[in-house]
């Protein structure tokens, strides 16, 4: 009776995933370009940023790479925010994981709606068109002033990669100055890393770091700091496993 329950389990889970790929096999990255998103949906976002009283969340590919592993704190801290409601979501996804994401925020029951914005060359520049040529994609300040205009006050930046770099002495300045930190690690390498840098640096807006949704490495200031990269799950929950 237990086998024939899992295999029913098994089954239903596949289908699901399933149903899921195929309702997104059809998804084009060009839909989700910057220079593309409709000013309809930016005026969406500046409601949802006026109702969080300024807030915003920004969340770089947060299931991408799964080669690189999660850890069971992140996993929790990153399904809570992408089904939460009340502070607007914003993804910065690879253009080419734009559907396995898409399936997998169908599968866990995401909150709908989140802006989800294609980027190319490990996310370090936001995708105006799907070439490879980083000179002519816009940058983070542009990025910075495009969010700005929708409000918002405080942005919150997480997930991954998040790596140590000690050299980036602006960062340092801004997070002793603005959030009131001391550290001679600065997370400011990565994908989420080189983000939250950026974005912190642009002075459009006050931004703070995620620690708790940043993978693999935390603020040395940060109450879950990591010296270590933190140990991998064994085992993926259901809902990211079309990220293999």
């Amino acid at each position: 009776m237990k086998n024939a329950l899992a295999r029913l389990r098994r089954n239903a889970q596949l289908r699901t995933m399933q149903r899921a790929e195929k309702e997104f096999a059809q998804l084009k990255p060009q839909d989700h370009l910057f220079s593309e998103i409709p000013d309809e949906r930016w005026q969406r976002l500046k409601e949802e940023v006026e109702a969080a009283n300024g807030k915003a969340i920004v969340l770089v590919h947060p299931f991408f790479p799964a080669s690189e592993g999660h850890d069971a704190r992140y996993i929790t801290t990153v399904l809570r925010l992408l089904k939460q409601r009340k502070t607007p979501v914003i993804i910065l996804e690879e253009a080419h994981g734009i559907p396995a994401l898409k399936a997998s925020l169908s599968i866990m029951r995401a909150a709908p709606g989140h802006l989800i914005i294609a980027t190319i060359n490990l996310s370090h520049c936001l995708a105006s068109n799907l070439t490879k040529n980083p000179s002519i994609e816009p940058n983070f300040r542009h990025f910075a002033r495009r969010l700005k205009a929708t409000g918002i006050k405080m942005l919150y930046v997480g997930d991954r990669l998040t790596y140590n770099n000690p050299d980036h002495p602006e960062l340092a300045e801004y997070e002793r100055k603005i959030l009131g930190k001391e550290s001679y690690g600065q997370i400011a390498r990565g994908c989420a890393g080189g983000a939250y840098q950026q974005l912190a640096e642009s002075g459009e807006f006050k931004v703070r770091p995620l620690t708790s949704a940043m993978f693999p490495y935390r603020p040395e200031w940060s109450a879950e700091r990591n010296l270590q990269p933190i140990k991998p799950l064994a085992r993926l929950p259901r809902a990211l496993r079309a990220y293999r």
